[in-house]
């Protein structure tokens, strides 16, 4: 179809039979596409990866990034260290902080790297382009959120309702409003952030999943590590990790980087 005769691969004796060819005088949606295709290919059920990650119950916080002593003691803290896409990103070492109360799920982290100059307006898409903290979180309801805080202090955040599971970015509604409270400090040799999200601006807490992430700006180039591993982008769904509620705190916080090659030598750290 739509090669011209003569064409060298082209066997002149071969003939071709189609079935079930259809005309439209419209241009068909994506997700129209993409049922008509289901239909004789059926879309296999996405497995989620085998990570899971305590969030434990603990107190409040002051969201403005500073983390101060003591504040963190009764999180769950993990290395963000699993080198996003081809895997040839430069690995820049850093910290997750999580933890939740009754109202809130409270993140934190610490990027060691001197943050570069970035955005200072909130919801301006392009944050993503900075020293920046990313959280992509999945619902059993077909609910999607995500959080991006710079390290100049910015939050842009978006969500999306998905009927048939399948994540459009173009579809991640901005006009989103979180009403999260967050904060970043620059700390000279690293730079350190806190985002606590409402519990009540997610529309489902049923079996919730999720992937974190840290972008790092260099001069010629980004770096993109996040907690899970093998994922080509943050919000590749099928790559989060469940997110386990009132669980101990499990703290990670020793790893080496080598050869930008990351190995975690204390496994973990229950706090009862």
């Amino acid at each position: 179809i739509g090669m011209s005769k003569g064409w060298k691969p082209v066997n002149e004796n071969d003939l071709t039979v189609i079935d079930d060819v259809r005309i439209y005088s419209r241009k068909l949606s994506s997700e129209e596409i993409r049922a008509a295709y289901e239909k004789i290919f059926p879309r296999q059920k996405k497995k989620h990866s085998q990570f899971k990650l305590t969030v434990p119950q603990g107190k409040k916080i002051t969201a403005d990034g500073k983390l101060s002593a003591g504040e963190w003691d009764d999180a769950t803290v993990v290395p963000l260290i699993n080198p996003v896409g081809n895997g040839k990103n430069k690995i820049t070492p850093a910290l997750l902080f999580i933890k939740a109360d009754k109202d809130n799920i409270m993140t934190a982290v610490r990027v060691e790297k001197s943050p570069s100059a970035a955005i200072k307006n909130n919801d301006n898409p392009r944050i993503w382009q900075d020293d920046c903290f990313e959280i992509h979180l999945d619902s059993a309801k077909k609910h999607r959120w995500q959080f991006i805080l710079n390290s100049n202090g910015a939050l842009y955040d978006a969500a999306g309702y998905f009927a048939d599971s399948q994540y459009y970015a173009s579809k991640m509604q901005k006009s989103y409003q979180s009403n999260a409270l967050y904060g970043a400090a620059d700390c000279k040799n690293y730079w350190t952030a806190e985002l606590v999200i409402p519990k009540k601006s997610l529309a489902s807490m049923q079996d919730l999943t999720a992937n974190f992430g840290i972008t790092s700006k260099y001069k010629d180039s980004q770096s993109h590590c996040c907690w899970t591993a093998n994922a080509i982008n943050y919000f590749q769904q099928e790559k989060f990790g469940k997110l386990i509620f009132d669980g101990p705190a499990v703290q990670i916080k020793n790893f080496t980087v080598e050869n930008n090659s990351a190995s975690v030598f204390v496994q973990s750290k229950e706090k009862n």
